[in-house]
């Protein structure tokens, strides 16, 4: 199953909107706070991803199932 994360259904919703009607400056002002949440999420599970990525190939597992848990716990926020 694909998690959709609250944030984007939020951005889905004030994109959706847009496309009728001009949205108000609270909701442009939200638009951009989503926009920012969705950017620290990308980065920390890119960040994460690449770093575990590293720990297999120096061989140190410990940190990889480290980085797999807070990998898994960002993912399970989406569902």
């Amino acid at each position: 199953m694909i998690g959709i994360h609250p944030i984007h259904r939020r951005l889905a919703a004030l994109t959706f909107k847009s496309d009728i009607q001009p949205l108000s400056e609270a909701e442009q002002i939200e638009l951009f706070q989503c926009l920012k949440v969705n950017a620290q999420i990308v980065y920390q599970l890119d960040k994460y991803k690449a770093l575990s990525f590293f720990a297999h190939e120096v061989g140190d597992m410990n940190w990889q199932m480290d980085l797999c848990e807070k990998i898994e716990a960002i993912e399970n926020r989406m569902k």
